[in-house]
């Protein structure tokens, strides 16, 4: 493969399709130590949620490589129609989960170096509102101990949720209840029309990153 080849994002070697509907594909990517992804295609708008520390250097095709260090837990947003390769220069494996929106972001609001950050919009303790658009919104929710995020905070539209620690899961559909835990960067659908409630029954705080459909 020549140097400045591109691959579809479906076809690049460290990204895992996990998620895939009519809203999204949602994918988690590692990339192992000193070692760089193929130059790959963004099509369409995205959401990514970093798991771990971070130390990357993104190439823009035909552009100037940017190095960023990411933190843990951080949440960007990304318009689709490039192609990058990242570099990851750290000694620990690069991971994130990257949520492509397939139906667009369309015009944003609040959230990004663009526009004007979120503060003020919280709607709840230990809530805020990362990023908000005509499509979609990203909220950050922290999950104590032994504590819950009640369905009255979470919703019951399509959503995707991204835990940045273990949390439980309680779903209700139809009558039907369903169980269920969501490990550490594991990225899960919520369909329309469910109930659900997430619990942190470990010893660490957890935080979630929740992205809604609107």
């Amino acid at each position: 493969m020549a140097a400045q080849d591109v691959v579809p994002i479906t076809k690049e070697r460290n990204h895992q399709l996990t998620i895939s509907n009519e809203y999204v594909r949602v994918f988690k990517v590692e990339v192992p130590p000193k070692t760089e992804t193929l130059y790959h295609q963004h099509d369409y708008d995205y959401v990514y949620v970093v798991i771990g520390d971070a130390d990357v250097t993104s190439s823009h095709l035909n552009e100037k490589p940017v190095s960023a260090k990411l933190r843990d837990g951080e949440v960007g947003f990304a318009k689709g129609g490039f192609a990058h390769k990242a570099l990851n220069n750290a000694d620990e494996p690069f991971d994130n989960v990257t949520v492509e929106l397939l139906k667009g972001a369309g015009k944003v609001i609040c959230g990004t170096k663009e526009t004007r950050p979120c503060g003020g919009k919280s709607k709840g303790a230990g809530v805020a509102l990362l990023l908000d658009t005509e499509k979609v919104s990203v909220r950050s929710i922290e999950v104590a101990s032994n504590a819950s995020v009640a369905a009255s905070e979470l919703g019951t539209g399509p959503a995707v949720v991204v835990p940045t620690g273990d949390v439980d899961v309680e779903t209700r559909k139809s009558g039907a209840v369903s169980y269920g835990v969501i490990l550490l960067g594991e990225p899960r659908w919520f369909e329309a029309g469910e109930t659900r409630t997430i619990k942190n029954s470990w010893l660490k705080d957890a935080r979630v990153i929740l992205i809604d459909f609107k």
